[in-house]
C-alpha cells in the first residue's frame, strides 16, 4: 500500500493472540499487521485505524490513541454509509 512516498506492506499472518492486538503499525519496517482471525468489519476498521496510525507517524502529528480511534470510527461510518467498498482493502499486499 502506498502511503505518501512510502510503500507500506500489509501482513495478515498471525492471530490476535500472536500479534497482541487486532492490528499494529510498525514505523521502522513500514509494515501494518492485521490479525488473520478478524471478521470482515473488524479487518476493515482495523486496517483503517492502522493507516491513520501510519499517517500520524509519518507526518509526526502526535495524535493520541483516543483521537485516532475517533477518526477511525468516524471515517469508517462515513465511508461505508456512503457506498465506499472497503473490502477492496482485503486484496492489498
Amino acid at each position: 500500500m502506498k502511503i505518501f512516498a512510502y510503500n507500506v506492506t500489509i501482513d495478515r499472518n498471525g492471530t490476535q493472540d500472536e500479534i497482541g492486538a487486532f492490528g499494529k503499525y510498525h514505523p521502522i519496517t513500514l509494515k501494518i499487521q492485521i490479525a488473520s482471525d478478524l471478521c470482515k468489519q473488524q479487518m476493515e476498521s482495523t486496517l483503517l485505524h492502522e493507516i491513520i496510525e501510519a499517517v500520524n507517524s509519518i507526518m509526526k502529528l502526535e495524535l493520541n490513541e483516543q483521537t485516532i480511534m475517533i477518526l477511525e470510527a468516524s471515517f469508517y461510518q462515513i465511508l461505508t454509509e456512503n457506498g465506499i467498498d472497503l473490502s477492496k482493502f482485503e486484496n492489498l499486499k
